[in-house]
């Protein structure tokens, strides 16, 4: 049976990018793209135009700085490192992101003001729009008070009755898209480009950089730091262009977030069923996040931290950054916490990028971190963070210490590293190695054993064999993987890290296991003090996979969805409702686009039954339940609540459109990956040995777990709890990483049978002995030579002579 419509073996074809195919078509909620002839084109203005338009927005640009800047004298914004209320630390900004976002911003922008003035709505003399054509002011957003209970539909109309925003057809988006593609190159009005750069690869390079560039030699710039996300779907703008999702079908404004979080992402106390997970995935999985994306935030004068709700921010309502929602009257926790009447939850936008090619056109966020799994999270994705890791206290990513089991397996993969380097240092091979040599031969090991894990033990927890199989996601036990192809786009998808891979923060427990004692997680959230108690490391991985994880679906623990970050009582955030509001920010589709991208199936708009064609098919009757209280159409479903609230397809722990995501991304990172660590492609000349690969399939987590710690017994997986079936067993049994060292040969010696017409000789493969995964040596131990031949006299005495025998 194919789950799946995106399949590799039936034909279906994804799309050009990747090098799989895929028909795009869209049911009754949506329509296929429009014909040009359906709609009257806009004309594109004149390159004079153009430049007046870019003109205009570097004007809105220096009032928004000039804002910042005055927020940040009058005490508004909070520096950089400090907890902004209900929001946290903006801890994933780096300046060299600033410049990027600056950039950025004229690349839609003036798309948006180029769309106005086709369209006849925005006055040049005037330099403003005509008519208001974007959505209700982030003012408004944050101050509107919300309905003590989720409205009808009926009052939701009334809402839009008040609205000036015009929801986008079809066929507008459709007319925005031609507009956008008859664009000039920017270049004429000489606007800056962040990733226009030239780069030169050395093609027989040994080692990945630092930063993933020159990882595909004939697009450099591919999975490079600093680069943006890519795309699965064309983003859907609520003004096609750059303004997030804020309204749904018929124009009815969507439920803010903190609502939705509310009715469908309510408390969760059930463990994972059969087998069960340990906590040890949420672990995993975040470090794994932490190694492949970091999405740059908003700042308001660098380096200080936007902070939105602010009263005073009144006064500066021009940055266009903030994107804050309502908590409602009635909220069932901040009713009773709130301060001063205090209804506004902080939020700022991710900061914008043009595309990677520096063309006119939406607005995109983008990746600080390297797009390949490459062990970013512990040697970081530029110089300057590598260089900075001569510190013993700091790590390769700034989010290490946000709770402390992620700071013990990040503490665990720097000492990994400290001990393949060991023993390089300490081999008589590699005696003439420089240092930088050995640190980079560490470096390639330890980014092969975090993608071993990955697709050995972290990935068969959340995709059935059938799935992995189906994408190429199986490691192999034997030999190489050759199928590299240079034409798959190894980038970081937006709906990936956006809203599916944040399937994980349903895995979090509300306490924080430490054995003999447990916590309440957010005590602890950006509080590493744990690791400094007695044998604090140890505990701390040991709280993580003695204990079970949660189920993945929709319900999510108050510790994240109440308490967020919360430093006194009513403070906190919402974790839920931010990956709602994030998902709106990068203009991601909603959850019926995706579905019928994933899997041929359609929900018509107004069907919330569950279980049935034309409704939520892939939903239990609970969810389907939530759903309909947070949302007037199933069309308007945001892509994080109806992705993590499908029922899990058999032998998953996930439904069809995350699972769809989830394996079409880690195909990407496999099959785009140079370096791949089981690949052996004549673009990468220096592929593992057939002996190196060998050496690397027996290890596992808890044995590098077992190698950096003082634990002694461990379940053999760690990603599922302690079991009849998964006992404990002794660090000393499990297997660790072979390193090959292969038999060398003795001298030839003298056999004792050896005499005047015979020359036995032996040799032995000792010099140095193979190991485990080395290579015996090759050829005989044991010859025989015939050492003379007969002649007259001496009553036919042997002399010695030529001619030898070789025998094992």
């Amino acid at each position: 049976m194919t789950i799946l419509a995106l399949t590799l073996s039936d034909g279906i074809i994804l799309d050009e990018k990747d090098g799989i195919r895929r028909t795009v078509t869209f049911g009754p909620v949506r329509h296929s793209l429009q014909d040009p002839t359906k709609f009257v084109p806009l004309k594109v203005p004149s390159l004079d135009v153009i430049a007046l338009l870019k003109k205009d927005s570097e004007n809105e640009q220096n009032l928004i700085m000039e804002g910042n800047l005055d927020a940040r004298k009058r005490g508004i914004d909070t520096p950089d490192g400090n907890m902004t209320s209900m929001f946290g630390a903006h801890l994933i900004t780096q300046k060299e992101s600033v410049v990027i976002h600056k950039q950025g911003f004229f690349y839609g922008d003036i798309v948006h003001r180029a769309i106005e003035y086709a369209k006849g709505e925005y006055n040049l003399s005037t330099r403003q729009p005509v008519t208001t054509t974007t959505a209700r002011s982030e003012k408004e957003m944050a101050t509107t008070p919300t309905q003590s209970t989720i409205p009808t539909t009926e009052e939701r109309l009334q809402r839009v009755k008040r609205s000036t925003t015009v929801l986008l057809s079809e066929t507008d988006r459709a007319q925005i898209d031609q507009f956008i593609s008859e664009l000039p190159d920017p270049s004429f009005i000489k606007l800056p480009c962040s990733f226009g750069d030239d780069i030169e690869c050395d093609a027989s390079a040994k080692y990945r950089t630092i930063d993933g560039s020159c990882n595909n030699l004939d697009h450099p710039h591919w999975g490079k730091s600093f680069t943006p996300f890519d795309r699965f779907l064309k983003p859907e703008y609520a003004n096609g262009v750059q303004e997030p999702r804020k309204f749904g079908k018929l124009n009815v404004p969507l439920e803010g977030p903190r609502e939705i979080s509310n009715f469908v992402h309510t408390t969760s106390t059930m463990a994972d069923l059969g087998p069960p997970i340990s906590s040890y995935m949420m672990t995993f999985g975040q470090f794994l996040d932490h190694d492949i994306t970091k999405t740059a935030l908003s700042k308001g004068s660098y380096p200080f931290n936007l902070d939105c709700c602010n009263f005073n921010r009144q006064q500066n309502p021009r940055n266009p950054d903030c994107f804050t929602f309502t908590i409602p009257g009635d909220d069932p926790y901040h009713r009773d916490t709130l301060r001063n009447n205090r209804r506004c939850m902080n939020f700022v936008r991710s900061q914008a990028a043009s595309d990677l090619g520096c063309n006119f056109g939406y607005r995109e966020q983008f990746n600080e971190l390297t797009h390949y799994i490459d062990g970013s999270g512990v040697y970081g994705s530029t110089v300057a963070e590598l260089n900075a890791l001569k510190d013993p206290t700091d790590n390769g990513d700034v989010r290490a210490n946000t709770q402390p089991a992620l700071s013990s397996l990040h503490t665990i993969w720097v000492r990994e590293h400290n001990r393949i380097a060991q023993h390089f240092k300490n081999s008589p091979e590699c005696y003439n190695w420089t240092g930088q040599q050995i640190f980079e031969e560490t470096r390639r090991y330890v980014a092969a054993e975090i993608q071993h894990v990955t697709y050995n033990e972290f990935l068969p927890k959340l995709l059935s064999e059938e799935i992995r199989k189906q994408f190429g996601l199986v490691p192999l036990w034997d030999g190489h993987f050759t199928d590299y192809d240079s034409t798959v786009r190894p980038m970081i998808r937006n709906s990936f890290s956006s809203a599916a891979y944040r399937m994980g923060h349903s895995l979090i427990r509300d306490k924080f296991a430490f054995p003999n004692t447990d916590f309440d997680l957010h005590v602890h959230l950006n509080k590493p003090d744990l690791l400094y108690e007695p044998s604090g490391i140890e505990r701390c991985t040991r709280g993580m996979y003695e204990n079970p994880g949660q189920k993945i679906d929709e319900k999510m623990t108050r510790e994240i969805t109440w308490k967020l970050f919360e430093t006194v009582a009513g403070d906190g955030g919402d974790l839920a409702a931010f990956n709602i509001q994030r998902g709106r920010d990068h203009g991601l589709p909603p959850y019926t686009t995706w579905l019928h991208w994933c899997t041929g199936k359609t929900v018509d708009a107004d069907n919330f039954t569950p279980g049935v064609e034309g409704g939520l098919f892939h939903h239990g009757a609970e969810a389907a339940e939530k759903l309909s209280k947070a949302y007037a159409y199933t069309c308007d479903i945001d892509l994080f609540p109806g992705g993590i609230s499908e029922e899990p397809l058999p032998g998953s722990r996930l439904g069809p459109t995350f699972t769809c995501i989830l394996a079409l991304q880690f195909r990407a990172l496999k099959y785009g990956d140079r370096f791949f660590y089981e690949g052996n492609t004549p673009l990468n000349p220096h592929p593992f040995t057939p002996q190196e690969l060998e050496g690397f399939r027996p290890i596992s987590m808890a044995k590098i777990i077992c190698e950096n710690t003082d634990i002694e017994q461990i379940p053999q997986d760690v990603f599922l709890e302690p079991s009849l079936s998964n006992p404990l067993r002794n660090c000393s049994d499990l297997p660790d990483i072979c390193f090959p060292k292969n038999g060398g040969w003795s001298d030839w010696k003298d056999s004792c049978c050896s005499n005047c017409c015979t020359r036995q000789q032996y040799r032995s493969c000792d010099n140095p002995p193979p190991n485990e995964c080395g290579k015996p040596c090759e050829g005989y131990d044991f010859r025989s030579k015939n050492a003379c031949h007969y002649g007259g006299g001496h009553g036919g005495c042997c002399h010695c002579g030529g001619g030898h025998h070789d025998g094992h």
